[in-house]
C-alpha cells in the first residue's frame, strides 16, 4: 500500500468515493498538461503538480467550505492535503519541527504553530466560526486547539464538552509548485503558465474540481478578477462590495450558483482576522448563505 492509498484510510468510508474522483481529476489534468507542454521549463512545472481537494469528514459539515488560495510553496510534486493535513494535526503546519529540534542554535529558524500561521489559522478559525452558528470571535478556540483536537475528525473534545469534527476543501488556482525558499509572494510567470495552459486543455479543470467539491460557500484569497472569473463556466455575479477587499458574488457552473466571496490574501500582513476577515465573512454568509 503507498501513502496515498494509506491516506485514503483517514477518510471516512462515504468520502472514499469522492476522494478517489478527486485524485483521479488531478490525475488526468496532469497528464493533460504533459501532452501540451511544449519546452522543458513547463515539462518541469507539470511534474511538480501539487495534487489538492478535501481533509476527511469535509462533506459532514454544516457549512462545506472551499478555500482557493494563489500556489503552493516548496512541496514539489507532493500531495498538498496530505502534507497539510499531517501538520496541522501535529501543530507543525510548515514542518520545521524536526529540523528545528536538531539545530537550536540557529537564529533564523523556529517552529510555526497553527496559532502562529497567518494562513491556515484563519481557514481553521472562519471553518470552526461558521460550523457553529457564526459564534463570535471571542468564542473560537485556538487554531492550535482546533487542529490537534478537532481538525480531520468526525469529533473531538475542547473544554469539557464533545464536539463535532472540522473539515473543509482546498484548491490553488495554480498547482504548479512554487519551489522558492527565499520569498513567499506568489511566481505571477507560473501562475500564468498554468493559467494559458489550462485555456488550451479546452477543460475547465478548475470547474471540474468545484462541481465535484460542491461547496455551500468559496472563499478566495485575492487570486485576481481574470483569475477567478475563469473558475466558472461564465465570469462571477458580483453582488456586494463590503469594503476595498470584500466582495460577494455567485460563481456560474454550468446550471449552477456558487456562493463566492473575495477577501483579502490569509497571509497579508497588517490585517487582522478580526477586523478584516471574520466580521465581513459572518455577516455575508448570514444574509446569502443557505
Amino acid at each position: 500500500m503507498n501513502s496515498s492509498e494509506a491516506f485514503s484510510n483517514m477518510y471516512p468510508i462515504d468520502e472514499r468515493d469522492l476522494w478517489q474522483k478527486n485524485q483521479r481529476l488531478i490525475a488526468d489534468l496532469k497528464q493533460s498538461f504533459l501532452s501540451l507542454a511544449s519546452n522543458e521549463t513547463e515539462r518541469e512545472y507539470v511534474q511538480g503538480i501539487n495534487a489538492d481537494g478535501f481533509y476527511p469528514y469535509y462533506t459532514h459539515q454544516k457549512v462545506k467550505i472551499l478555500f482557493i488560495a494563489k500556489e503552493s510553496l516548496g512541496l514539489y510534486g507532493k500531495d498538498y492535503i496530505q502534507a497539510v493535513f499531517e501538520g496541522i494535526q501535529a501543530n507543525d503546519p510548515r514542518g520545521n519541527r524536526e529540523w528545528n529540534e536538531c539545530h537550536p542554535d540557529n537564529p533564523y529558524t523556529k517552529v510555526i504553530t497553527n496559532n502562529s500561521d497567518p494562513f491556515l489559522s484563519k481557514m481553521l478559525y472562519i471553518t470552526y466560526g461558521l460550523n457553529n452558528e457564526c459564534c463570535p470571535y471571542e468564542d473560537i478556540p485556538w487554531a492550535s486547539d482546533i487542529g490537534q483536537q478537532l481538525f480531520g475528525r468526525k469529533e473531538g473534545i475542547i473544554g469539557t464538552s464533545s464536539e463535532s469534527g472540522i473539515s473543509y476543501a482546498f484548491m490553488n488556482f495554480s498547482k504548479f509548485d512554487n519551489p522558492s525558499e527565499e520569498s513567499y509572494a506568489a511566481d505571477k510567470y507560473r501562475m500564468q503558465t498554468y493559467f494559458e495552459m489550462a485555456k488550451k486543455s479546452r477543460e475547465n479543470w478548475f470547474a471540474e474540481q468545484i462541481s465535484l467539491l460542491n461547496p455551500d460557500l468559496i472563499i478566495e484569497m485575492n487570486i485576481g478578477r481574470e483569475n477567478s472569473d475563469s473558475l466558472g463556466t461564465k465570469p462571477i455575479e458580483w453582488i456586494e462590495n463590503e469594503n476595498e477587499n470584500f466582495w460577494a458574488g455567485y460563481l456560474p457552473i454550468e446550471d449552477q450558483k456558487y456562493l463566492i466571496f473575495e477577501t483579502w490574501h490569509f497571509s497579508r500582513p497588517g490585517k487582522s482576522f478580526n477586523t478584516y476577515f471574520y466580521p465581513f465573512i459572518v455577516d455575508a454568509w448570514k444574509r446569502y448563505g443557505k
